[in-house]
């Protein structure tokens, strides 16, 4: 099943379970299995290891090869009889209401090269198709930028298609150099400020990269508790 379809971890209850990908929502079912009565939980990565510091009863494997019912393979050749397989793979964006010339063919990615200021669709800047929030925005006030650039001054600015081919094109080509997620926040940081310039709308949620950076320090010392931490809000110093 899908990470869509869980309503509580009860009913996976003294079963042992494997969890299909490794980012928030795989670590929010892990949890909630464990603490209603799993038996453990198994995490498999596909693309990379997450190397998280896990609680008791959970555990990390590579990707998986094959499943032949019960009994689950892993491409380095180790297996586990589990009950139950939950999927935390993600969404890939899908607008059947939209003539194909119009959609985005490109996989999900932190900067779609077909948008320009992640928003505008360049094929046909003239048709002001725009789509939003189609990005992980780790800073989620990136979408109130979004929003802004859509509803400003994009009117007034004239650019060519090839120009602005050429700005996705620059801004996608940084998404290949991620090393961390560090690397993904400071990067949505500068686009942030990026959009600003066009908007005249503040930079303030920038400052809130440090309190990240640190929300990402408190999840490498344990998965289990590092939500519970506390961070004072910038804008109400």
């Amino acid at each position: 099943m899908h990470s869509h379809c869980i309503n509580n971890g009860v009913e996976f209850k003294n079963q042992d379970v494997l969890i299909v990908g490794s980012i928030y929502s795989a670590e929010d079912i892990a949890l909630h299995i464990m603490s209603n009565g799993g038996k453990s939980v198994i995490v498999s990565w596909r693309t990379k290891a997450p190397n998280c510091n896990w609680p008791k009863g959970i555990t990390e494997r590579c990707r998986v090869e094959s499943i032949q019912g019960q009994i689950v393979t892993f491409n380095d050749g180790s297996s586990a009889v589990v009950d139950s397989i939950i999927l935390c793979t993600g969404y890939k964006t899908l607008f059947p209401f939209i003539k194909g010339c119009l959609r985005i063919a490109e996989e999900m990615s932190f900067y779609q090269s077909e948008l320009y200021k992640e928003s505008l669709f360049i094929p046909f800047p003239q048709s002001k198709l725009f789509f939003a929030c189609l990005f992980d925005a780790t800073l989620c006030s990136i979408v109130l930028y979004h929003y802004k650039f859509i509803m400003g001054l994009l009117p007034n600015e004239p650019k060519t298609t090839e120009e602005m081919q050429l700005y996705a094109d620059d801004w996608h080509d940084r998404v290949k150099h991620f090393k961390c997620v560090s690397d993904l926040v400071e990067f949505q940081a500068s686009f942030i400020k990026d959009l600003a310039g066009d908007t005249k709308y503040g930079r303030e949620y920038t400052k809130a990269v440090p309190l990240f950076l640190e929300f990402l320090k408190d999840q490498d010392a344990g998965v289990a508790h590092y939500r519970d931490t506390k961070f004072a809000s910038f804008l109400s110093k």
